[in-house]
């Protein structure tokens, strides 16, 4: 049976280990600190360009470009974990989006912007969704598999991934669940295109 080894939740079903979650990540929110020409540089250049499938409309991935480049100087993460988790946020408007993408480019280090984190700006309810796509997926592996009945593996999937706190869907999401459906009974890891594929805020 389908062993989901992403090393976040795991439970015990009928003698089986399964995880249900895809990662547990926090996302980046904004710090006040110190800048200076360093800070946070990691050197990624063009290693950090967004991935192919950012999710967003032209001004929410203007407001990812924003964001990232304010933490690239002044924040505490790199600017590649920066853009990795800001690609995976739908906007939940333009005109929030666009107002936060011109008060991150006016900001300061010593005033950094308030309201336009990540979490703040997410459209959570596209998350929520992947999240219960991705738990239903691997529920119908494991029931076809003779694991479980349906029922049983929601709610047990259910009691270790809340998919509440789903804020993010990265662009590796859109193959894990073909990935995951084209699984024979005898895997034993949940597809790579899965891991750390959805956001969520703790």
């Amino acid at each position: 049976m389908l062993s989901l080894n992403s090393g976040s939740w795991r439970s015990a079903a009928r003698g089986r280990s399964r995880i249900f979650g895809v990662a547990s990540l926090s996302v980046v929110a904004f710090v006040a600190v110190g800048c200076g020409p360093d800070a946070g540089d990691d050197g990624g250049g063009d290693s950090c360009a967004p991935p192919a499938g950012e999710r967003g409309t032209p001004e929410c991935k203007r407001y990812h470009a924003a964001l990232c480049e304010w933490v690239d100087n002044c924040g505490t993460v790199s600017k590649c974990e920066c853009v990795d988790q800001a690609s995976a946020i739908t906007c939940l408007s333009d005109a929030q989006a666009t107002s936060c993408a011109d008060t991150i480019e006016s900001a300061s280090c010593s005033l950094p912007p308030v309201g336009c984190d990540l979490t703040y700006l997410a459209d959570t309810s596209v998350a929520q969704a992947a999240c219960e796509q991705y738990i239903a997926a691997v529920c119908a592996h494991d029931v076809a598999c003779g694991a479980s009945d349906p029922a049983t593996c929601a709610a047990e999937a259910r009691s270790v991934v809340d998919c509440t706190l789903a804020v993010g869907v990265k662009p590796s999401f859109d193959q894990c669940i073909p990935d995951i459906e084209a699984l024979g009974c005898t895997a034993t890891d949940i597809p790579e295109s899965c891991n750390e594929a959805l956001l969520f805020a703790l």
